[in-house]
C-alpha cells in the first residue's frame, strides 16, 4: 500500500524555543530591572551627571517591555499580533535603548565624581551598559549566524508550516 504522508515543514523555532525565550526574558530582564530598582531605592546619592535619571528611565522602559515581550512570544498568540507588537514596540524600544546606551556611556565614562559620590549608581550603570552591549552583540551574532549557516533570512526561522 502506497500511502503518501504529507509532512508540513515547521520552523526551526518550536514551542519549546518560545518557552525558553519567555523564561530568558523573565529571569534575566526582570531580575536585572528589580536589581536596578533596589539600588535606586536603597541609595539616594547623586553626582554631577544625571545617572540616577538614566537608571530610572532604563527601569521604566525595560520594566514596561517585559509583559509585552512575554505576551508577544507566547506560542498561542496570533502571528499578526506578534508582528505588530514587534514593529510597534520592540523595534522603537531597541532604538531608544541604543540611544540611551550611548548617552549612558558618555555619562558613565566622562565623570570622575560619580565613582566617589554615587558608587552604587555608577556600578549599576556600568552593569546596565555591559548588559546592553552584550545584548546587542548577541543579537548581531544570532542574525549573522542564521544568515551564514542557513543561507536564509532570520524571519524564515519563525515561519509556521
Amino acid at each position: 500500500m502506497n500511502q503518501v504522508v504529507q509532512v508540513k515543514p515547521k520552523g526551526v523555532m518550536g514551542k519549546s524555543a518560545s518557552i525558553y525565550r519567555i523564561i530568558f526574558s523573565i529571569v534575566f530582564n526582570l531580575a536585572f530591572v528589580i536589581a536596578v530598582a533596589i539600588v535606586l531605592g536603597a541609595d539616594d546619592g547623586s553626582c554631577d551627571k544625571p545617572i540616577r535619571r538614566y537608571l530610572i528611565i532604563w527601569v521604566v522602559v525595560n520594566g514596561a517591555r517585559i509583559p509585552i515581550f512575554v505576551l508577544a512570544w507566547t506560542p498561542q498568540i496570533n502571528r499578526n499580533i506578534r508582528d505588530t507588537l514587534v514593529c510597534v514596540i520592540f523595534v522603537p524600544g531597541e532604538c531608544f535603548n541604543f540611544t540611551l546606551m550611548i548617552v549612558g556611556s558618555v555619562w558613565e565614562f566622562t565623570s570622575d565624581s560619580c565613582y566617589d559620590e554615587f558608587y552604587n549608581g555608577w556600578a549599576m550603570t556600568l552593569a546596565v551598559l555591559i548588559f546592553e552591549y552584550v545584548k546587542i552583540g548577541l543579537a548581531c551574532l544570532v542574525v549573522c549566524g542564521v544568515r551564514v549557516f542557513t543561507g536564509g533570512s532570520f524571519l524564515e526561522l519563525f515561519k509556521k508550516g
